[in-house]
């Protein structure tokens, strides 16, 4: 394994070890270059927010005649483009569980609200709103294709000599000792995460490697021509590892661990900060489902701002929410309020903030980052036990960074260190963001293992209306920890 080239003039602050401290969520101008999302039959052309949220596919016009069409279930076919939901929502065009507005197919044209129309029968019965059925939504596995990197497959060592660290995951606990009660919502069917893809994009800071995501479903979609930028650090380690680290009786447990992981770098020394994330977002749309999860690990403003104040970034926010995707955004660690922020409306995203751990003294209340009104819920902003470098097995030299370069599946350069790497101490909104996403993401996956899909919104609202109140005084409001058993309490049969 080698690394992806750092680029010094970037400033960043990242809580990888202990305090926060100066790393990888601010952004890096560079000269602007649109990428637009291609597709293994050509180009997609995304509709504009709010008319309808909809993919139209290279029958369109804009990339020549897909080779493998859009298939009648809203899910690619061999080789041509998805279509994805409208307005609201969104979701697949087959009538099976009724899943909000359908998207169009085979190049049909959207209209908020409508059914998506099938080539192949003229029309399909998606009907609006989320009608609940006894019938699981099975999605197709995550399409691989033009993945720079991937784990499918690889199995977990066969005999290693690790501890078990699950036991500093507090965050896994019942609401009662300040955790999200993950373990509870493990024995609820669909509860482990089965049925979603999670999509982490940040800097390029993922070991792939590790031995705790080995059998772990997991694509690098390269973002942009450009080099991508990583900082030498390994907070991207730190964030998956919360949620998708491996059920194998080592290291730690992700909350979803059944989940399938796609990673793609929002920065690139060819694309501005704004405009790689909105293509970041637009990349990870052409390989999801509706009910699958966008969690973007950055901010603005040296810290002090949220990436949706960026009118790219929010364009491209609200077509992923529209077309059925539940997206999540960190609010950043540099105390700023946010309440003096200038928006430009509701997205439809979560915005999450971080609050202090059950190690602390008054557990859930605000540290000293960004707060306000507009913040939906908090995770754990200190004392997250993850992977990465750190106290647990060792305080490693630069040698052992944990970096994945795109292409590099094999471990023939990667020192032994930097694949049993493990930490009790991730923190700011950089460890909170994988808790709330995460969350997020088993209440999608119970929804649609009971055969409806929820809206960004949806998830939104049930963590907050059944979370744990935050700690402390409220005057720079944080949000409510999920609570799992109580929103899965709340949810429709």
């Amino acid at each position: 394994m080698t690394r992806i080239s750092s680029f010094s003039t970037v400033l960043l602050a990242i809580c990888a070890l202990g305090a926060c401290s100066t790393a990888p969520e601010a952004g890096a101008a560079g000269p602007v270059q649109a990428v637009e999302s291609q597709s293994a039959a050509g180009k997609q052309a995304v509709a504009a927010a709010g008319v309808g949220g909809a993919e139209t596919s290279a029958v369109a016009g804009r990339g020549g005649a897909g080779r493998g069409g859009a298939s009648v279930s809203g899910i690619a076919g061999a080789d041509g483009p998805r279509a994805v939901g409208g307005a609201g929502a969104a979701g697949s065009v087959v009538a099976q569980a009724g899943v909000g507005a359908a998207g169009t197919q085979a190049g049909a044209p959207a209209a908020a609200g409508a059914a998506g129309q099938s080539a192949a029968a003229g029309s399909a019965g998606g009907a609006a709103g989320a009608a609940a059925s006894s019938t699981a939504i099975v999605h197709e596995p995550l399409s691989l294709d033009g993945c720079r990197f991937s784990n499918e497959g690889t199995q977990p060592p066969a005999a290693v000599d690790r501890d078990d660290y699950q036991s500093l995951q507090g965050y896994l606990k019942p609401a009662s000792e300040f955790g999200i009660d993950a373990e509870y919502a493990w024995t609820i069917p669909g509860g482990t995460g089965k049925n979603v893809t999670i999509t982490d994009i940040e800097y390029a800071t993922w070991n792939l490697d590790h031995e705790d995501l080995r059998g772990t479903r997991i694509c690098f979609a390269q973002n942009g021509s450009g080099t991508p930028y990583d900082f030498s650090d390994d907070h991207g380690s730190g964030v998956i590892g919360v949620m998708v680290s491996n059920n194998n009786g080592f290291g730690m447990k992700g909350v979803a661990h059944d989940a399938s992981l796609l990673v793609i770098n929002h920065s690139n020394d060819a694309q501005s900060f704004a405009e790689a994330i909105a293509s970041a977002i637009r990349e990870a749309m052409k390989r999801l489902h509706p009910g699958d999860v966008i969690l973007i690990e950055a901010n603005t403003d040296g810290q002090n701002g949220v990436v949706e104040q960026e009118r790219p970034v929010y364009d491209a926010i609200v077509e992923a929410v529209a077309a059925g995707l539940i997206v999540l955004e960190t609010a950043g660690n540099g105390g700023a309020n946010l309440d003096n922020a200038t928006f430009f409306g509701d997205s439809g995203a979560i915005f999450v903030g971080g609050g202090t751990s059950a190690k602390n003294m008054t557990p859930l209340a605000a540290m000293n980052l960004n707060y306000g009104a507009r913040i939906d819920l908090q995770g754990w902003g200190q004392n997250v036990a993850s992977l990465g470098r750190g106290r647990l097995n060792g305080d490693f030299t630069a040698a052992c960074n944990n970096l994945a370069e795109p292409g590099d599946v094999s471990n023939a350069n990667a020192p032994d260190c930097s694949d049993v790497s493990y930490r009790d101490n991730f923190s700011g909104t950089s460890s909170a963001g994988p808790i709330v996403t995460s969350s997020a993401a088993l209440i999608s996956s119970i929804a649609q293992e009971r055969g409806y899909l929820m809206t960004s919104q949806e998830v939104r609202e049930l963590l907050k209306k059944t979370g744990t109140p935050q700690g402390g005084s409220t005057a720079r409001n944080i949000g409510s920890l999920p609570n799992l058993r109580a929103a899965i309490e709340a949810m429709r049969k």
